[in-house]
């Protein structure tokens, strides 16, 4: 793999065998000079092909951890509730964390008037999302309240409705 263009000293950009654009996260893979051929394909922990010019914003805009965090959740959703999503997801998921981190920082006793709807409707996604707002606290030094924000459980709940691949 080549590697074309940093955009962070973990994330670059970088052509495939077959000429293809992608987005690439790993440790480190942005710190050496460009391009470089990249050999030990297991530095890479996650790929991303066809992204819009949205996602290169956010890539710039949102920590690392964030991507991280919301990888895990995306993969964590896929098992817990047998579906395949948009791998995508990833770049929607870290926006939706970085938005709801902010804006708790701001509005910390924001309640919002579907959450008990939500939690009723999607049990199973409602459980999820209260696993990725303990996730981004055991990672981060953010403290999401617990089920005064059902923000984050509400974009579960939705994505893997809107997202499903096939």
């Amino acid at each position: 793999m080549k590697v074309v263009k940093k955009i962070n000293n973990n994330v670059a950009v970088c052509q495939d065998a077959n000429g293809n654009e992608l987005v690439a996260f790993g440790i480190g893979i942005g710190f050496p000079k460009m391009p470089y051929e990249l050999n030990d394909l297991s530095k890479i922990s996650m790929t991303f092909y066809q992204l819009n010019a949205h996602y290169y914003q956010l890539l710039s805009e949102i920590p690392q951890a964030i991507f991280d965090i919301s990888a895990e959740i995306v993969k964590l959703a896929q098992i817990k509730l047998s579906k395949n999503l948009n791998p995508n997801m990833v770049f929607s998921l870290a926006d939706h964390l970085q938005f709801a981190i902010t804006r708790m920082k701001k509005f910390k006793d924001m309640k919002l008037i579907f959450s008990y709807d939500i939690q009723q409707l999607y049990p199973r996604e409602t459980e999820l999302g209260q696993s990725a707002i303990e996730l981004v606290q055991k990672k981060t030094i953010h403290h999401l309240t617990r089920f005064r924000n059902h923000h984050n459980c509400h974009a579960l709940c939705q994505c893997p409705r809107r997202n499903r691949s096939k």
